[in-house]
């Protein structure tokens, strides 16, 4: 099967395993959050240990389908406030424990912080929360540093190179949610194609969403 510029309606598992090694150059995502989402035919309420279990092999998929030097943009947030998950923690774990290589941490700065409804105690140190105004995207890769490619290939201007290597990003989150609880904006994904990929390389969304990385 050819799997360049296509949109694939599928099992995540089954339709990985039939993608061939060392065939993609980036995959950028974000996993379902598993915070009870009521998806047509997946289970986003699992046990925490099922959940990251299953995601494992979601990663040992994405290790194998890139190229070496290849690179891995996971998007996650921390979730909940009173019972906070570092989701991102554990998911760095896992990744590494297969053997990709942790290169940096991108912040995603929303600007939500007008919305915010939790304060836990006000004004007292008894409980107080600290709510998340941002999320984050996990940079990993594969085999080493280095992805190789023609220089020619490589479109990001001067300017913008030296913009996107701040791990700041200050990016207003998709007001157009189309159904989807936290779709990416196009900016977001237009840095991480820019700075991490040439021209003419392959892009992997394993998990889809509202199809930004497609566009």
């Amino acid at each position: 099967m050819d799997f360049e510029n296509q949109i694939i309606n599928g099992d995540v598992l089954e339709v990985m395993k039939k993608i061939p090694d060392n065939s993609i150059h980036l995959a950028i995502t974000s996993p379902p959050y598993n915070v009870g989402k009521d998806y047509d035919n997946h289970n986003d309420k699992m046990d925490y240990q099922e959940y990251l279990n299953w995601l494992n092999e979601v990663w040992k998929e994405t290790q194998r389908v890139l190229v070496p030097g290849g690179r891995f943009a996971l998007n996650i947030a921390p979730t909940g406030i009173k019972d906070f998950i570092p989701i991102h923690h554990d998911f760095t774990n896992q990744l590494r424990k297969l053997g990709m290589k942790f290169r940096t941490e991108i912040i995603w700065y929303k600007q939500t912080m007008l919305k915010r409804t939790a304060w836990g105690s006000w004004k007292s140190p008894a409980n107080p929360h600290v709510v998340p105004s941002w999320e984050y995207v996990l940079v990993f890769t594969k085999n080493g540093d280095k992805l190789f490619g023609n220089p020619k290939e490589a479109d990001i201007t001067a300017e913008e190179f030296k913009e996107f290597s701040d791990g700041f990003w200050q990016i207003q989150p998709e007001r157009q949610r189309n159904g989807h609880p936290a779709p990416f904006p196009e900016d977001l994904i237009y840095r991480l194609i820019k700075f991490y990929s040439y021209k003419g390389n392959i892009v992997l969304d394993m998990f889809g969403g509202t199809g930004t990385v497609i566009l």
